[in-house]
């Protein structure tokens, strides 16, 4: 009986898995296509405890400029300045006491069915 139900599960288990070139397209053409950073803005969320004159200060400071407020989840999207280096602004917000976290705008799409 043990025999009988290791043997269902081996064949369970290899009729879900993709043939492993198939997994390894799969794994190429997502990695190719689905990501696309947009270096001219930064989301940033601040803590709850961070204060509204503070932050303005903080953005004001770096040269940012509000894009949008997805108030939903708390972050805002920030213009980065022209000639600024995205690396450099992101060190800068995520070292900021009133900062939860800083990250690039990447926008993840789906690719299409061939």
């Amino acid at each position: 009986m043990k025999l009988f139900i290791v043997f269902l599960f081996a064949a369970f288990t290899s009729l879900t898995m993709p043939p492993c070139n198939q997994a390894e397209q799969q794994r190429e053409s997502s990695e190719s296509n689905t990501a696309m950073a947009s270096p001219s803005e930064v989301l940033i969320k601040f803590k709850a405890s961070a204060q509204a004159d503070s932050v303005q200060a903080f953005t004001a400071a770096l040269g940012l400029v509000q894009v949008r407020d997805l108030s939903a989840i708390g972050v805002r999207v920030f213009r980065v300045p022209p000639g600024q280096s995205l690396d450099t602004l992101l060190q800068k917000c995520r070292a900021h006491p009133q900062v939860e976290y800083a990250e690039p705008n990447i926008e993840y799409r789906i690719p299409e069915k061939q």
